[in-house]
């Protein structure tokens, strides 16, 4: 008998809005959750998540540093970035 794992890894699509002042909005499917804090520090939350950047493929490699990701976000060039789903049901 084979047995059938159902895969658990899943990157999610997730648009990060930037308040201007110390709010980070991670956006994806119907949910939201905001994080606060200055951009250091969400860099680093950033790497806890082990978030992938948008600008190469495939969406699982990461091609910009954390705080190149960040400065994106700032900019607004690039807002969008992938998160493994497991990841991003502790935050």
């Amino acid at each position: 008998m084979i047995k059938i794992y159902h895969e658990d890894r899943k990157l999610i699509r997730v648009k990060v809005l930037y308040n201007g002042g110390i709010g980070w909005t991670f956006r994806w499917d119907k949910s939201f959750k905001t994080f606060y804090g200055t951009p250091e520090k969400f860099t680093k939350f950033l790497k806890r998540l082990k978030a992938k950047d948008n600008f190469k493929k495939p969406n699982s490699y990461r091609s910009l540093t954390y705080s190149g990701i960040v400065k994106e976000i700032i900019d607004g060039t690039n807002t969008t970035i992938w998160i493994w789903e497991k990841d991003l049901k502790n935050i």
